[in-house]
């Protein structure tokens, strides 16, 4: 299988306006009262800001949210809260993982798409204003969590803008949100896999 399952999911709408001081508090008003959202995304190189993967993602909380690669290759990350489906077209194969309660492995996910406090499951850090962005510093509280660093950068007006994802390594990735909306279009039983006929489907259970 290969090896594309980088999830680093997303940026949305917050309500409030913001400045620097407010960063952590914007955070915890998007997991408490943005319900849902959608939008298009672009995965950069952290080096060159190269453009190395784009595609569409849409959430609704709690926990169910697609996140699907374009360009240069077709991915589809789905879940409805319960269960996530990875698919690979060209390989016509979908792996499937139950998921915990909290999304624990999944990184920005837990942040994102989750029902509980970001400071629950993150240390929140202030990071102040860079790059005409405001930014936050996540920091996961489980060792297992599948990045070191999350730092999410927002704008004056409250919407986050950008996403950097610190690895284990120090290899860094950036995305870039675009197009955003508010509720999102997609309904409850969008956020369900239909399985293509003669796929091969595989069972992961590395997150329960």
């Amino acid at each position: 299988m290969k090896c594309r399952f980088t999830f680093a999911l997303t940026i949305f709408v917050l309500a409030t306006t913001a400045c620097a001081a407010d960063a952590v508090r914007m955070l915890e008003s998007f997991t408490a009262k943005v319900e849902s959202a959608s939008g298009r995304f672009m995965q950069y190189t952290a080096e060159n800001r190269q453009v190395v993967a784009s595609g569409r993602f849409s959430f609704s909380r709690p926990g169910k949210f697609l996140w699907e690669t374009q360009d240069p290759f077709k991915q589809t990350i789905l879940s409805d809260g319960k269960t996530l489906w990875v698919y690979d077209p060209d390989l016509n194969q979908v792996t499937i993982r139950e998921l915990n309660n909290h999304v624990a492995g999944l990184g920005p996910a837990a942040l994102l798409f989750g029902k509980v406090s970001p400071q629950a499951i993150f240390h929140l850090k202030d990071l102040g204003k860079s790059e005409n962005l405001i930014w936050v510093r996540a920091t996961p509280k489980e060792s297992e969590a599948a990045f070191s660093v999350m730092d999410v950068g927002m704008d004056a007006k409250g919407f986050i803008r950008e996403l950097r994802l610190t690895d284990s390594f120090g290899e860094v990735v950036r995305y870039k949100l675009q197009d955003l909306q508010t509720p999102s279009a997609l309904r409850v039983r969008d956020y369900v896999f239909q399985i293509p006929p003669k796929a091969d489907v595989l069972k992961d259970t590395s997150l329960q």
